[in-house]
């Protein structure tokens, strides 16, 4: 029952209201419960340290990548054992490489997987910046493709390389970028169809060093995405790996494959102050380990992929290499 008490202090009536001991004891309970809960989230969030996006940054990984395969070998085959080790990983996807490397450059990002060294080494020269890698991974190669033209088959179903010829004045859509357009020039040297200057620089070879052009190749120079969906416009497209793997093809579908080369082998990237950090070489072993190669041999998405050199030397067996 609740009871009204009227007093006067000093002269001025007032009114005491005395709460009933239910509504007492109602109002510490509900106090005691919400304290509880507050205490019983925070312990929540430290125990369930690989979700924890909030944790300590000394093991927070914040990791870039652009559209392609690189992401699902790492969540596959890396971040199992990083978690192990207390790390909780954040990923961040870019719409292109410019972008990505920007984010890594300013600190915003922690490490990306999404290019070569040759290409690394041009953004290095022309941005100033300096990121550094630090191991391979294993990488779709560059591919020559084509909806309208079909190369010869062999009896075992391997492509007739000597046999494949393109039409005179074939249009063929290459990457806009310098040291991607060098790959799709060693792709069409090996296979006949064009020469090239050696000597050119990787950061600024162009179609004008081309040497040789027998069958007057067009080249259309495109934003590297935009590959696959130049396919039904062109000729031939010379696409990297990483956005055939993102557009649905298959590797095994292509014209020719470029050959496998450390230099266009794909790295992780950070840069150069946290080279020394022990996320760095936690990242490095996970790649190393027989876990990781286990899972890329194991899963049939990666057949054809260009191995990292550590699975190569490892003296086991390997992914399988390009044509």
């Amino acid at each position: 029952m609740t009871t009204i008490k009227r007093s006067t202090i000093n002269g001025v009536s007032s009114v005491d209201r005395v709460l009933p001991r239910t509504a007492l004891w109602r109002t510490i309970a509900v106090a005691c419960a919400a304290a509880f809960m507050l205490a019983g989230c925070h312990s929540g969030d430290h125990e369930d340290h690989s979700n924890d996006t909030s944790s300590n940054s000394t093991h927070l990984i914040r990791m870039g990548f652009v559209p392609g395969p690189y992401r699902q070998e790492f969540e596959e085959g890396i971040a199992p054992q990083l978690k192990k080790e207390g790390y909780t990983i954040r990923y961040q996807e870019f719409a292109d490489g410019i972008s990505c490397n920007d984010a890594l450059a300013h600190g915003e990002i922690d490490a990306n997987i999404m290019q070569h060294p040759t290409y690394l080494a041009s953004t290095n020269a022309q941005n100033g910046t300096h990121l550094k890698a630090i191991v391979e991974v294993p990488t779709p190669p560059m591919g020559l493709f084509s909806q309208k033209h079909a190369v010869p088959q062999d009896v075992d179903g391997s492509p007739k390389m000597g046999t494949l010829t393109p039409p005179q004045n074939a249009q063929i859509a290459v990457p806009d970028t310098a040291v991607n357009l060098l790959r799709v020039l060693r792709i069409l040297h090996r296979i006949g169809w064009i020469d090239y200057n050696k000597q050119a620089k990787p950061d600024s070879i162009s179609p004008r060093d081309i040497t040789a052009n027998p069958y007057h190749l067009k080249f259309v120079q495109l934003d590297a995405s935009q590959g696959p969906r130049a396919l039904p416009d062109v000729d031939y497209a010379a696409i990297q790996g990483n956005f055939v793997i993102s557009a649905g093809l298959k590797l095994s579908s292509a014209l020719a494959l470029e050959q496998r080369d450390p230099a266009f082998i794909n790295v992780v990237v950070v840069n150069q102050p946290s080279l020394h950090k022990p996320f760095v070489k936690a990242i490095v072993d996970a790649y190393h380990s027989p876990f990781f190669k286990q899972k890329i041999e194991a899963n049939p998405e990666f057949n054809g992929y260009m191995p990292p050199g550590y699975f190569i030397h490892s003296g086991e067996g390997s992914a399988s290499s390009s044509q």
